[in-house]
């Protein structure tokens, strides 16, 4: 009887990660509808997003390892951001700023994403002020 349970305890294990995160414009408005692209660095897969109405985007179901991020819209200079690290059974979370100027000039954004996930639930849940948090329903 033990062993019939044995393998339904795998199935709920994700073996893979998201990347989550909100683009802007250089006065911090949301860039709507602009293209973002995730290519693994290892394999050569490519994923696309499109930012909704608050700049988010979303990308689920990536293998782990090491990502280059791109995002374009029109008006605006391609953004790189090289080295994003997907981990299994998280969301990084890059955050950045399309710069004003031709689609023709790319910007490379350095830095790393950090390792604590710190939009997952205002992605996928909705924004939560510290209002809400301090207010429980009664």
């Amino acid at each position: 009887m033990l062993l019939a349970l044995l393998p339904a305890a795998g199935f709920g294990q994700s073996v893979t990660g998201r990347l989550a995160g909100i683009l802007t414009d250089p006065h911090g408005a949301a860039v709507v509808n602009a293209q973002i692209k995730l290519v693994s660095t290892d394999t050569g897969r490519e994923h696309e997003a499109t930012t909704d109405e608050i700049g988010a985007f979303l990308v689920t179901n990536l293998e782990p390892g090491q990502y280059r991020l791109s995002a374009n819209a029109p008006g605006f200079r391609t953004a790189v951001v090289e080295k994003v690290v997907i981990q299994v059974a998280t969301t990084a979370t890059v955050n950045f700023s399309l710069q004003l100027g031709p689609t023709s000039e790319t910007v490379t954004v350095t830095g790393e994403a950090p390792l604590v996930d710190v939009t997952w639930c205002r992605v996928t849940c909705g924004c939560w002020t510290r209002r809400r948090i301090s207010s429980p329903p009664t």
